[in-house]
């Protein structure tokens, strides 16, 4: 388990991305984790276990955008923080920064790195999509193995039923 300051660090990062999202986390939940209080150990460990399972459930639910299409909550989260960041003033005042230079010398770097960035962005989507993907493949194979078994073992008990059966018989 991590260090008591890594569960610290890690609650406090996460804390407001948990509290603020409305696709996961019920209003109930929300009301029971602002219940914990303090600092102590247990309190951060609780807690720390909470954010822990809520990200992991942020992977795992696939939800619909404004657009219709399905994803991620986790694609839909970081979405939302990039929005957040988007409408932040000092990013608002650096991207009328950019535009104003961009304006002033139609420099094409600028170009080639908004560029860059939405393939990044879309690469990151497609590669999230693809995890999804190899994780459903990856659990139907763990059912497949389980159902295998569990015939094997219903066919070894129908072979000593079937055994038991002729020697009641002779």
């Amino acid at each position: 388990m991590a260090s008591l300051e890594t569960m610290q660090k890690y609650v406090t990062e996460n804390e407001a991305m948990y509290l603020g999202n409305e696709t996961v986390v019920t209003a109930k939940a929300k009301a029971k984790y602002q219940e914990l209080k303090g600092d102590n150990e247990e309190t951060i460990k609780k807690k720390y276990n909470v954010i822990t399972a809520f990200k992991a459930k942020l992977k795992r639910k696939t939800v619909v955008t404004e657009d219709g299409t399905e994803t991620t909550a986790e694609v839909k989260q970081n979405v939302i923080q990039i929005n957040e960041l988007l409408n932040n003033r000092e990013i608002k005042s650096l991207f009328k920064h950019l535009k104003i230079s961009f304006d002033k010398s139609k420099n094409d770097s600028v170009i080639e790195l908004i560029t860059e960035l939405n393939k990044d962005l879309t690469s990151f989507i497609a590669t999230s999509e693809q995890r999804k993907i190899e994780s459903l493949e990856q659990e139907l194979l763990r059912q497949k193995q389980e159902i295998a078994e569990k015939d094997k073992e219903i066919d070894n008990q129908l072979k000593v039923v079937a055994d038991k059966k002729k020697q009641l018989n002779k």
